[in-house]
C-alpha cells in the first residue's frame, strides 16, 4: 500500500478537526478543544477584576480566607498572594481574587469534561497516545507545578513574573495565564485516565 496519501482536514460539528481516513492524532484532536475553553475561561480574570473593584464581595473575605487554606497544600504560593492583595488593595480585592482562584479550577475539570465528551463521540477514529505526545506531556508536567510551588511575592530576579496587586487588576489576568499550563495537564490527566476506563468498558466493533 502506498503510504503517501494525501492528507485533507474538516472540522466535525463539536469543533475538533478530522482527517481523511477519520483518524486523527490524540494531541491535534484535543488541542482545538482546550482553546476553546480557554477563549471560554478567559471572562473569568475580568469577571473578578470588576467584582473586586466594586467591593460587592468584601462581606465574603472569611469565605475566601478559608478556601485559600483549603488551597494551600496544593497551591503554596497562593497564601502569600492573597495576603498581599489583602494589604494592598483591601477585602474587596482579596475576596475576588480568592474565589477566582478556586474558580480556576473549575476550568481544568470542564476541559476534562469536554475532551471524554468528544472523545466519547470519536472513541474509534482517535489513535493511541504515542511516545512523542507522552514526551511533551512529561516535558510541560514541571511547569504545570512551578507556579503553583514558587512564591513570586517577594522575587525581584525576574520583575516580569513577579506578582504585584496592582491597582488595574492585571494581577487576576496574570494568575489566570499562569495557572494555563496547570489547567492544561490536569485536565489531560484526567482525560487520559477516563480514556482508560473507557477502552475497558467499551468493546470496539469488529
Amino acid at each position: 500500500m502506498n503510504e503517501s496519501t494525501v492528507v485533507q482536514e474538516t472540522e466535525d460539528g463539536d469543533g475538533t478537526p478530522s482527517v481523511a481516513g477519520d483518524t486523527i492524532p490524540t494531541g491535534r484532536f484535543l488541542g482545538p478543544i482546550f482553546t476553546r475553553t480557554f477563549y471560554v475561561a478567559l471572562v473569568v480574570p475580568l469577571l473578578f477584576a470588576l467584582l473586586g473593584a466594586s467591593g460587592v464581595l468584601a462581606p465574603f473575605a472569611e469565605q475566601a480566607s478559608w478556601l485559600i487554606a483549603r488551597m494551600a497544600p496544593i497551591w503554596p504560593s497562593l497564601p502569600p498572594q492573597y495576603e498581599l492583595v489583602l494589604r494592598i488593595r483591601g477585602p474587596g480585592h482579596a475576596a475576588s481574587f480568592g474565589f477566582m482562584c478556586a474558580a480556576l479550577w473549575v476550568w481544568a475539570f470542564a476541559a476534562a469534561g469536554a475532551f471524554l465528551r468528544a472523545h466519547a463521540r470519536r472513541r474509534e477514529s482517535v489513535l493511541p497516545i504515542s511516545r512523542k505526545e507522552k514526551g511533551v506531556f512529561f516535558l510541560l508536567l514541571p511547569f504545570a507545578f512551578f507556579f503553583l510551588l514558587t512564591d513570586t511575592t517577594l522575587s525581584s530576579n525576574f520583575p516580569l513574573t513577579r506578582f504585584r496587586a496592582d491597582q488595574w487588576g492585571f494581577f487576576y489576568l496574570r494568575s489566570f495565564l499562569f495557572f494555563f499550563m496547570t489547567a492544561l495537564v490536569l485536565a489531560v490527566l484526567i482525560y487520559v485516565i477516563g480514556r482508560i476506563i473507557m477502552e475497558r468498558h467499551w468493546r470496539r466493533p469488529v
